[in-house]
């Protein structure tokens, strides 16, 4: 008929992301869109109109998925340069590792190699890295941490020719070492004399790596039939399929069994936070770092105040006395294997929990215990969308 579209726009969109981000706008063609996409030259016209609305519509897509969450990070740590170090962390993970190693920036990439196709889309989007990184400043300069004598305007700047020098460094094959001394060395300078703040996150307890096989992040398209509706779905939620669910796709038994954990756990009685404390608490435990990016995340999106989530990242009590009640309940049950002693069953009960609360802790260790151990297994890369709150042990 015509009129009819006989393929899907979006999924054409991601193709051009991903061939975009690889390959850049001057080495991407018309003829080399086709070819991935297998849509013919008339109707990507038809349906876009230019080579030029389609980039758009790529950025766009990119920037939803993969930029946001760590502006957003920024925009709400509320650490200043910890929050900023943990940013550059993040990116500079996502730039050296995972299935995206060495594909750079996007928007950075549109950048080079000639005149930009959509000047004004990529201006608007350096006008948000640096905004977002001028709030990150303003609350280091609330906190005390930064030099009387800088301006805040012209060091965000700074900071984002920063970025974008670890973007096309990492595609030229830097290190991440050097790319994180090399960013160390430039918040340092920032810092107020005397001012000890953390400018880069350390790490004093390594997981180990299982070099011996090589786990398949699977989609809705190469996982078994039992579990690909599934997988479709989160696509569809997410615009994405955490590399988690990619891999625990293997394995039908195992993705529906943390599935109806997760789904079981979510109907628990614990308080508003309790959940996310559970599941931090845990993968700390276990040192799990995909765990702990993911759910440092999602506590900041579901309104968890980033004073907790930092405590909860660090190990450190929390101010609420119900919530610290369940953080040391929860380690205390992992750490003993669930030989928890009566005294810390007695003081779980005496603020204010009952005999269900500490089966409901149960089932939230159970299944981070679950995907603790698959990422441990699998070295499970870190997802972008997650990057902004890497953690290690």
């Amino acid at each position: 008929m015509s009129g009819v579209k006989h393929f899907d726009p979006s999924a054409v969109v991601g193709a051009v992301t991903q061939l975009l981000w690889q390959r850049g706008w001057a080495e991407t063609g018309i003829a080399d869109i086709v070819a991935t996409t297998g849509i013919s030259r008339s109707s990507l016209y038809a349906t876009f109109g230019s080579k030029q609305s389609l980039c758009l519509a790529a950025l766009r897509r990119y920037l939803a998925e993969h930029a946001e969450p760590a502006f957003t990070a920024l925009e709400t740590g509320g650490r200043g340069l910890s929050t900023i170090a943990e940013f550059f962390d993040g990116l500079i993970t996502a730039r050296c590792a995972g299935p995206r190693a060495r594909w750079g920036c996007l928007a950075t990439n549109l950048q080079t190699g000639g005149q930009a196709p959509i000047p004004d889309a990529l201006a608007e989007h350096h006008q948000r890295v640096r905004d977002a990184l001028r709030t990150a400043l303003d609350s280091a300069d609330r906190l005390g941490q930064l030099r009387p004598d800088l301006d805040l305007d012209a060091t965000a700047e700074h900071l984002v020719l920063v970025a974008q020098g670890v973007n096309l460094r990492s595609r030229a094959g830097a290190d991440a070492s050097t790319l994180r001394s090399a960013v160390a060395a430039a918040l340092t300078a920032l810092r107020r004399p005397g001012d000890t703040t953390e400018t880069w996150p350390r790490s004093t307890r390594r997981t180990r790596r299982n070099s011996m096989s090589e786990f398949t992040i699977h989609d809705e398209h190469t996982a078994p039939a039992e579990v690909a509706p599934a997988l479709e779905k989160i696509h569809k939620s997410l615009g994405f399929i955490p590399n988690l669910y990619g891999i625990m796709a293997e394995s039908p038994q195992a993705f529906n069994a943390y599935q109806a954990l997760s789904e079981q756990f979510r109907k628990t009685s614990l308080p508003k936070g309790g959940q996310d404390v559970v599941w931090l608490t845990v993968s700390r435990y276990n040192a799990c770092h995909y765990c702990m990016a993911v759910h440092s995340t999602n506590a900041l999106r579901s309104g968890v105040d980033s004073e907790t989530v930092a405590a909860l990242r660090d190990g450190k009590p929390l101010g609420d006395p119900q919530l610290e009640a369940i953080r040391r309940f929860t380690h205390a049950v992992a750490a003993e294997q669930g030989n928890v002693p009566d005294d810390e069953i007695r003081a779980f009960l005496a603020a204010g929990f009952a005999q269900r609360q500490i089966l409901d802790v149960v089932v939230g260790v159970a299944m981070k215990t679950l995907s603790n151990y698959i990422n441990h297994l699998a070295h499970t890369p870190l997802d972008d969308a997650f990057t902004a709150q890497a953690w290690e042990a």
